[in-house]
């Protein structure tokens, strides 16, 4: 799905589509390195769009791991202000004989219900929670839009889906710190259940 033969500067081209035209991108390779997930090492690529205004609604900038991919997204994704970032995509499930990729956010199987324009104030206000950094070594962070109060519950999962011991400890009044040091370095899920609310994230803890 990626071509990791590439070398810094190169490019290659991606297609875009929506409802409403399709057309294709140029990316640039721009940063190259190697992150180790237990006893193998993967190549990282970071890039970004050949030209900066190829429509804000496109989402695409970041990096991709070898035989893992995008942290966030396979594709690149259309955006516009009433979208999540973290909504299903074209292609949000991928297996092979050594490898299993799940999006961070629904089942393989999940459909997506469109709804209209009066309902969307509900989707705009949720919480939204951005992780960072991703990969890490040690620490990651929950960063929500407003203050959380401590009735948060925050759990993880491992790729086998077993729970794991992760301690957390709040770092600002919407800032959530959680201390991965221990965990074996892998892939793995994040679940926050917070005003009857469930929200998945993923994240690489790397060495």
């Amino acid at each position: 799905m990626y071509d990791f033969t590439l070398s810094v500067g190169d490019t290659f081209r991606i297609k875009l589509f929506n409802e409403e035209r399709d057309t294709t991108l140029a990316i640039v390779i721009d940063t190259i390195s190697t992150i180790t997930v237990g006893d193998s090492s993967f190549k990282t690529y970071y890039y970004r769009p050949a030209v900066q205004n190829y429509g804000e609604c496109w989402q695409l900038e970041g990096s991709v791991i070898e035989r893992i991919g995008h942290l966030k997204y396979f594709f690149p994704l259309y955006y516009c202000p009433f979208w999540d970032l973290n909504d299903v995509g074209p292609l949000r499930c991928y297996q092979d004989s050594g490898f299993f990729y799940k999006a961070n956010n629904v089942p393989c199987d999940t459909l997506i219900q469109y709804v209209g324009i009066n309902e969307f104030s509900d989707v705009q206000n949720r919480d939204r929670v951005t992780l960072y950094p991703n990969p890490s070594v040690d620490l990651i962070h929950l960063k929500f839009e407003k203050a959380v109060t401590p009735n948060i519950k925050i759990s993880v999962y491992n790729l086998s889906g077993q729970m794991v011991p992760v301690n957390y400890y709040f770092s600002g009044s919407n800032i959530i710190t959680l201390n991965i040091r221990n965990l074996v370095s892998n892939m793995y899920y994040l679940q926050v259940i917070y005003n009857s609310e469930i929200i998945r994230k993923q994240f690489l803890k790397s060495r």
